[in-house]
C-alpha cells in the first residue's frame, strides 16, 4: 500500500470512529440540539486514535475538556510549564491505570483509552502503540484484579526507572480514589466565580442566550479579541427539559482594558459573561489545531484523543488539550514545533521530580 492510500484508509478510520462516537453521545436537552452546537457549547475530546490491524480499533471518545481553571488555552495548569512532563531515559516516572498481563507477553501498562480495545466478554487488551511494557509489577497486589480467557488484569499506581518505552518498576500501591476516572467533566473558566457561583436560568429555559452578536464582535476586532468558548464550570448534567446548570461565555481579550471590553460585550450577550486577558490569537489557535490533528493520525506518536478540535482538525474553541502516552524527547520537539502556549499536554507516564 502507498503512502498515499495508507493515509486515506487513517482518514476514513478516523471520519468513521468520529461518526461511531457521536452517535453514542446522550441525547440533549429539548428541543434545540442543533443550536446547541453552532454555540460550542458543549466540547468533547475528538476521536484521533484509529489503529487498525489485527488488533481493534481503539477509539477515545467521552473525556471532557481541562480542568484547570487557572487561565486562558495555553500550557497545562502546575506553574512548570512545558518542560515539566519531559520524560528521558534515566528518569523515575509514575503511572496510575490498568495493567494487563495476557500468556506469554510482556505485562504491559495501559493508558485510560476511554472506549476499550475489545469489547463484550473478550479479554482486556491495549493497542502496541499505546502499551508501556513493565517489569517488576506484582499482580496479586492489583486493585479491582480479574482474568479472562488466561489474561489478568487490575489496576495499579505504578513508580519506577523509565527505558526504552519499558518501566523497571519499584515502588506499587493502589490507586487513590477517583484516580481512574480521568478530569473532571468541568470546563476552564479563567474568571474568578461569583459569591455564591455562577448563576443558572431562573425560570429554566429551554434553549442557551445566542453568542453570534459577541463572536461577531470578535471577529470583525481580531487584533483585540482571541478565542470566544461557551463553558460548563461545574459537573455537566443534561436535564431533562432546561438547562439548570451554570453557562459562562468566555471571551479572551488580547488587548484593551477588561472592564472596558466587558461593558461593550455585555450588552450583546444575555447570560454569564468571563472577559479574561490572553496572548493567543485565534488563528494561531487554529493552525495548532490543525498540525496537533496531524500528529495524532500517526499512532506512533501515541496521541488518543484531543479536544478543542472538530473531527476535521478544524478548531472548536477553548483549550487544545492532547492526551498522550508519554512526552519523550521525540515527541517534545514535535509539540515545540507547534508552540507549548498552544496546548495542554496530559501525559499518562509523568516523571517525578
Amino acid at each position: 500500500m502507498s503512502t498515499s492510500d495508507h493515509r486515506d484508509e487513517v482518514d476514513k478510520l478516523l471520519r468513521a470512529a468520529g461518526a461511531a462516537w457521536r452517535a453514542t453521545q446522550p441525547g440533549p436537552p429539548e428541543p434545540d440540539l442543533a443550536r446547541l452546537r453552532s454555540h460550542r457549547s458543549r466540547r468533547r475530546w475528538v476521536p484521533v486514535l484509529a489503529a487498525a490491524s489485527v488488533a481493534a480499533i481503539a477509539v477515545a471518545v467521552g473525556v471532557t475538556v481541562l480542568p484547570d481553571r487557572s487561565g486562558p488555552p495555553g500550557p497545562a495548569a502546575g506553574g512548570g510549564g512545558e518542560a515539566q512532563y519531559l520524560v528521558r531515559d534515566g528518569d523515575r516516572v509514575e503511572v496510575t491505570g490498568k495493567v494487563i498481563a495476557a500468556p506469554e507477553r510482556p505485562v504491559v501498562y495501559c493508558p485510560p483509552l476511554s472506549a476499550p480495545s475489545s469489547s463484550g466478554d473478550d479479554a482486556p487488551s491495549c493497542p502496541a502503540d499505546f502499551a508501556v511494557t513493565l517489569t517488576g509489577v506484582d499482580l496479586g497486589r492489583l486493585a479491582e484484579p480479574g482474568t479472562r480467557d488466561g489474561v489478568r488484569f487490575g489496576y495499579a499506581r505504578l513508580r519506577g526507572i523509565w527505558h526504552d518505552h519499558t518501566i523497571a518498576v519499584d515502588e506499587q500501591s493502589t490507586p487513590a480514589a477517583g484516580a481512574l476516572n480521568g478530569p473532571p467533566d468541568t470546563d476552564p473558566v479563567p474568571c474568578p466565580e461569583p459569591a455564591g457561583g455562577w448563576p443558572v436560568p431562573d425560570p429554566p429555559r429551554n434553549d442557551l442566550p445566542s453568542t453570534a452578536a459577541v463572536e461577531r464582535l470578535a471577529a470583525q476586532q481580531p487584533e483585540r479579541f482571541g478565542a470566544t468558548w461557551v463553558a460548563f464550570p461545574d459537573d455537566m448534567v443534561r436535564p431533562a427539559r432546561a438547562w439548570t446548570v451554570p453557562v459562562v461565555l468566555v471571551v479572551s481579550l488580547l488587548d484593551g482594558d477588561v472592564d472596558q471590553a466587558r461593558r461593550d460585550l455585555q450588552p450583546l450577550y444575555d447570560g454569564n459573561l468571563c472577559v479574561s486577558p490572553g496572548n493567543v490569537t485565534t488563528s494561531r489557535l487554529t493552525e495548532a489545531a490543525h498540525k496537533g490533528t496531524a500528529l495524532a493520525r500517526d499512532t506512533h506518536n501515541g496521541i488518543w484523543a484531543i479536544s478543542g478540535v472538530g473531527p476535521d482538525g478544524e478548531y472548536s474553541g477553548g483549550p487544545i488539550k492532547v492526551g498522550l502516552v508519554v512526552v519523550d524527547e521525540r515527541r517534545y520537539g514535535e509539540f515545540q514545533k507547534i508552540g507549548f502556549d498552544l496546548l495542554n499536554l496530559h501525559p499518562a507516564v509523568r516523571p517525578i521530580p
